[in-house]
């Protein structure tokens, strides 16, 4: 029977072992994988209609009938019910209007009634396995009350206490963490307990708890998250239950792992999911099976790319990014003939092999198809994949997938047999940000930044990588953007039925500290300050590639100031000057780099040579680049004042064949003039932002850096403009607090607001929408009118050549690059040029470049990889291990495989829901931005 149910949360009621109960603030926690549990395998779905429909067995009455009758297909039982939640015997719900309704067995064994109201003006409600039951009203007060009476709280509701956020209950106890972030308990509670013993009053336990979790066996283990993402634990510890390697009861909290987003915990088995997506678990898992072979005293790795854990006492699951579910541990199942519950191994290797001996030897096993059968085995007879929620009862998997049907196998305890995985109905609610395979969008007709590009080609060019020769002049400078963090997942966006955007990286959040900086002047203090900022960091922050970034950029601000000199106002950048430097340049780097590896970080890109020289604040500073300045093993020098600084790189070194003069300050009179000649383009004008004057001597081959304080407001959204009010670039630097552009021609500067947007993007995801918004800011990317951008068209090979030499500044629009299908009247004739230059990008012949058919995925991706190596120094990934995430990799070309590796390292472009590469498949101008985006914030 197909039942219409649309958007569906399940809540399933399980059935609970004598001496094996779950922990209560597992259904707090089931709240965020939509799934609620107790007893007597009976299931509640609630509709996208606010309707709660039941089905099952029905032996409490949980189907709110009135009866105990069994129900085989789900019927309504209520309408307008916001959200639910189900105990051993009995059901809330809590509906629109605020007013909390229950129903099931009002007693122990007692008669079964139909809903009753119970109280109003209720946000959200708990129930634990014993029938202890809370509500959080909208003023934030905690009620409990106990179907029974066994506990301290009686059968009608009672206020506990105020300012509470969540709450839970199991054996007699209840916690709760209010508003302000304190860890309350509330109960009967043994002597082995910190920080108190029996009290039936609130007893604040903890600060900056972000979340609660417990278990229970014949003594309590308790677990708090805290806001800083560090785990910690304390209580019985009999059986290795808190991951901290030995047995002893601890009365004290003690940390067992940093960097942790959520916990599941379970008597025998606990999980815990970092904020790098990895899955930990940790105890005795089985309390029949040998403590040698399935104990781990110390949380273990157990899964990569997790999204979301499950735990169930000894069994533990992990749904991973890809849609997959990978389980590992020990299962309990009721034996065929109704007796003690057998233990039966989740994972095993082979037909006939037992729980005991092969417990956690294949952790990872994959629930495989055709797996054998075993008597008691609970097993899915062919693999799960695309799932995004997860419920494991006693004797059920039942698993949402992205296709919205609900599946459920089930193993009968009378025939010892365990059913397929069959569709049980259609339309169940997914969690926010899931996409649907039916969703699937048209390809939009290509178009251009400039002219529309033509249809796709059946040809696939091939990239060449080739050195980088000198820069040429740029009619337009148009440098890097600011230093946007990728932003965290937003459920509210919209969702793709194809890519995964908005995944939060953990490295987003470190501070950089920039006052550190103000005291280096030596190798050690330099090697201090970035030891300070890697001590700060968290084990997920260390491994994030946003993280590691921000640390080499922070030390290598450090090294450049370690080698450091003072000089006069007029600043001569030659061969003795840097000579003088090396020394104490290399020693810095080195000092730095030592700091970055002993702090457990993988360094992924060099760090150069680079010195200061200090200035003094003379209005103008006058700077003389001579070419000798060229034969010094120095890769940059930066002339630093009290209010602004620059860079000048061995490249432009290299390129010069007399020496190059250029001067910059304020100037004397406010910038706005008659070389204003549109009023309307000039950006805002804060108070605080100056104007700096900078004058070359000549036309030259290549860019300075110009770094200015930012301006008042947010300094992402801030660019250098021109006095024609242009913005130039700029991207801010967080470790000194500056945006910083590249320049080549004599004008005025300053740093404004420059934000730009367009009216087509405002539906896309916040992920795209920033990237879109950064690139237009820093005048980087442009639409295809004044106000859209096309996000769904395709993007050509001349739009990339055109977006890559303008993040770079190489764009010389005068460059030949001699295709004979280039013309100097195309608007990209400097730009395809440049970029065969300077080696980024190469024709599909030696003398044609097919600009205007859409580039495939593999290509902008190399590209991007690319740059990061010649650029930045970044390094190549030892192997190309980084592939194997992908299911279509062996379809990758041998050129592309290197560049593919280094981007997936170093998250260069948008994964997708299928798990492929699909390396020929043309990629969007939305989903470009965000890959030219993603690189851009690593080009310094």
């Amino acid at each position: 029977m197909k039942i219409p149910l649309q958007n569906v949360i399940i809540l399933s009621l399980m059935f609970s072992l004598a001496g094996l109960l779950f922990p209560a603030s597992a259904y707090a926690a089931a709240k965020d994988e939509n799934f609620i549990w107790d007893s007597n395998e009976t299931y509640l779905a609630l509709k996208d209609d606010n309707s709660l429909w039941g089905w099952g067995k029905n032996a409490n009455g949980e189907l709110g009938d009135g009866t105990s009758s069994p129900q085989s297909s789900p019927k309504k039982i209520m309408d307008s019910v916001a959200s639910a939640a189900a105990g051993s015997s009995q059901v809330l719900a809590v509906k629109a209007d605020g007013a909390l309704w229950t129903w099931g067995r009002e007693t122990k064994g007692g008669a079964i009634g139909s809903p009753v109201k119970k109280m109003d003006s209720v946000a959200s409600v708990s129930i634990d396995a014993n029938g202890i039951a809370l509500a959080i009203q909208t003023d934030g007060s905690l009620w409990a009350w106990d179907r029974d009476g066994t506990s301290q709280f009686g059968s009608a509701p009672e206020k506990v206490m105020d300012d509470v956020e969540t709450a839970g209950a199991t054996k007699g106890f209840l916690y709760a963490i209010k508003k302000d972030g304190t860890l309350w308990f509330v109960g009967s509670l043994n002597d082995l307990l910190f920080p108190f013993v029996r009290s039936s009053d609130p007893v604040k336990v903890l600060d900056n708890v972000k979340a609660f979790d417990c278990a229970y066996s014949s003594s309590y283990t308790f677990y708090a998250l805290l806001k800083d993402s560090s785990l910690m634990a304390w209580g019985s510890n009999a059986k290795f239950n808190l991951g901290n390697g030995n047995t002893e009861t601890e009365k004290e909290p003690v940390k067992i792992l940093d960097g942790v987003a959520s916990i599941k915990v379970g008597e025998y088995l606990s999980t815990a999911l970092k904020n790098d997506s990895t899955a930990w678990s940790w105890g005795p898992g089985g309390i029949s099976v040998s403590e040698a072979n399935v104990a781990m005293k110390v949380p273990t790795k157990m899964a990569d790319s997790a999204s979301a854990i499950f735990t169930n006492q000894t069994f533990s699951a992990a749904l991973k990014t890809d849609g997959a579910l990978w389980t590992w541990g020990i299962f309990y199942l009721q034996s065929a003939k109704g007796g003690t519950p057998s233990l039966s191994l989740m994972n095993y290797a082979g037909s006939g092999a037992s729980a005991t001996s092969l417990a956690w030897r294949n952790p990872l096993q994959k629930l495989a198809s055709d797996p054998p059968e075993p008597v008691g085995q609970l097993r899915i007879d062919k693999t799960i994949d695309s799932a995004v929620e997860v419920l494991v009862t006693i004797d059920s998997i039942l698993v949402a997938k992205t296709d919205g049907n609900l599946y459920i196998s089930s193993y009968d305890s009378i025939t010892d047999k365990v059913s397929p995985l069959t569709k049980v109905m259609d339309g169940i609610k997914l969690p926010a940000g899931t996409v649907r395979p039916s969703a699937t969008p048209t390809p939009q007709p290509t178009r251009s930044v400039q002219p529309t590009s033509q249809p796709v080609p059946t040809s696939q060019p091939v990239p060449t990588n080739q050195p980088v020769p000198t820069a040429q002049p740029t009619a337009q400078a148009t440098p890097a953007p600011q230093a946007t963090l990728t932003p965290a997942s937003q459920p509210s966006q919209p969702a793709d039925p194809v890519h995964v955007y908005g995944v939060f990286d953990p490295g987003s959040n470190v501070a950089l500290q920039p006052e550190l900086l103000k005291s280096v002047s030596t190798a050690a203090q330099a090697e201090a300050a970035v030891r300070k900022i890697a001590g700060d960091m968290t084990p997920a922050q260390k491994t994030s590639v946003t993280g590691i970034d921000l640390l080499t950029l922070f030390a290598q601000e450090a090294a450049i100031k370690a080698a450091s000199v003072t000089v006069s106002d007029v600043v001569t950048i030659d061969y003795d000057t840097l000579k003088a430097l090396e020394a104490r340049a290399k020693e810095a780097s080195e000092a730095v780099e030592r700091a970055i590896v002993s702090s457990g970080i993988t360094l992924r890109r060099e760090i150069g040579f680079g010195v200061t020289l200090n200035a003094s604040d003379a209005n103008p500073l006058v700077i003389v680049i001579d070419p000798s300045a060229a034969n010094a093993a120095v890769d940059r020098v930066k002339v630093e004042t009290p209010e602004f600084a620059v860079t000048v790189a061995a490249e432009l070194m290299k390129s010069l064949d007399s020496p190059l003069r250029v001067s910059i300050g304020e100037p004397a009179s406010t910038i706005f003039s008659s070389k204003y000649t549109q009023l309307s383009s000039i950006p805002s004008l804060s108070q605080g932002a100056k104007t700096f004057r900078a004058t070359f001597d000549r036309v030259f081959d290549g860019l300075i850096k110009l770094s200015l304080p930012s301006d008042e407001g947010d300094p992402q959204l801030q660019a250098v403009v021109n006095e024609k009010g242009l913005s130039v670039g700029g991207k801010y630097n967080p470790a000194v607090e500056q945006v910083e552009a590249k320049i080549y021609e004599s004008g005025d500067y300053s740093v404004r607001e420059n934000k730009k947007t367009f009216t087509d993007i405002s539906a896309k995801v916040l992920e795209m929408q920033n990237a879109i918004t950064v690139l237009a800011t820093k005048g980087i990317i442009s639409g295809t009118t004044e106000t859209e951008f096309s996000p769904d068209a395709s993007i050509s090979r001349a739009e990339i050549a055109a977006l890559l030499t303008r993040t770079l500044s190489k764009l010389n629009p005068n460059q030949d690059g001699n295709f004979t299908d280039v013309l100097k009247s195309d608007w990209y004739f400097g730009a395809i040029g440049s970029a065969k230059k300077h080696g980024l990008m190469a024709g599909t012949s030696a003398t044609v470049f097919s600009p205007k058919i859409v580039i495939p995925k593999d290509q902008i991706v190399s590209v991007a990889a690319r740059v990061l190596r010649l650029e930045m120094k970044y390094k190549d990934p030892t192997d190309d291990t980084s592939l194997m995430a992908f299911s279509d990799a062996a379809s990758l070309a041998d050129w592309s495989r290197t560049d593919i590796s280094l981007a997936t390292r170093e998250n260069l472009f948008v994964l997708r829901w299928d798990g492929t590469f699909s390396p020929n498949q043309p990629m969007t101008r939305g989903d470009a931005a965000i890959v030219l985006y993603r690189l851009f914030m690593k080009l310094w």
